[in-house]
């Protein structure tokens, strides 16, 4: 049926469907040969050429498609890489995290120990100054019963 309709135009335009485009087909001889078959109306197909700019075609998109598959690879190496270097940055940032807490519990504790010792010490200077304080009070009475005593010795 393609053999008539490469051969006779005129069959190939009662085919329902798409319109015919030539192919490249194996003589009796089993050498293939080159044909021009009418595609549209005044314009004809040289079908080799038509397979060389097909293979052309393949073989660029295959470069294409093999520099697209590099790329992807490269990608997906770089997120490989951004994924593992994120994970190790999100352990050291936890290991950082867990060690200025435990610095920041220390430092709380000593903080609290420091102002329990401070407290302790305004207590114990408190009641040094307040025996200091009455000893000073008590000095004009202790310098009253001084004199008080000379007078009597010497009197006796």
């Amino acid at each position: 049926m393609i053999m008539k309709a490469i051969q006779n135009p005129t069959f190939a335009s009662q085919l329902p469907g798409k319109p015919l485009h030539a192919r490249p087909y194996a003589s009796d001889t089993g050498t293939s040969q080159r044909v021009s078959v009418k595609v549209e109306e005044g314009e004809t197909d040289d079908i080799p050429d038509s397979i060389k700019r097909s293979f052309r075609e393949r073989k660029s998109l295959k470069e294409e498609l093999e520099r697209q598959r590099d790329d992807n690879d490269r990608l997906r190496a770089e997120l490989f890489g951004s994924r593992k270097e994120t994970a190790d940055a999100i352990s050291r940032l936890d290991g950082v995290k867990e060690s200025t807490k435990k610095s920041l519990e220390s430092a709380s504790r000593r903080l609290a120990e420091l102002n329990d010792e401070l407290a302790s010490l305004r207590s114990q200077s408190n009641e040094c100054f307040a025996f200091a304080e009455q000893a000073r009070s008590a000095l004009p009475d202790i310098s009253d019963l001084r004199s008080t005593l000379k007078e009597s010795s010497a009197s006796t």
